[in-house]
Parts: C-alpha cells; structure tokens; sequence
C-alpha cells in the first residue's frame, strides 16, 4: 500500500529503491544456487555472476523479437 500511496503523491516510500532491490538480491541468488546446485560468486556493483556462465543466464529470461533491454 505504501508503494501505491507513493506513486499517487510523489513521496518516498518508506524503504529506499536500492534497499529493496538488493533485499530481493539475496533471494533471487539463492534461488539460482539451488537451481545450478552449487555456490555462487556475486559481483554486487557489476550484478553479475562471476565465472559461472549457466547461473548468469538465470538472471533474466530472453525477449522476444524485436524487444530489448540496451545494455
């Protein structure tokens, strides 16, 4: 709710942006440990996966043509 009150007023919600993105982080990397079930080497500033090419795929899903995030 406090998101939705945030929008609509254009104040800032309770918790910072990039206190929540890298809460989720944490999860999200865990969920990509198991899957390749092994440890895995996080760069927070790049947000990358360091050496390990099949759990950086899992970062994000492919897009389908013509749609593309510019890197």
């Amino acid at each position: 709710q406090n998101f939705l009150d945030s929008v609509k007023t254009r104040q800032e919600t309770i918790a910072p942006c990039e206190t929540a993105h890298r809460s989720a982080s944490v999860g999200h990397l865990g969920v990509i440990a198991m899957e390749v079930g092994r440890k895995i080497r996080w760069n927070p500033e790049t947000e990358f996966i360091l050496s390990d090419p099949e759990a950086e795929r899992l970062l994000s899903r492919s897009y389908r043509s013509p749609w593309q995030l510019p890197l």
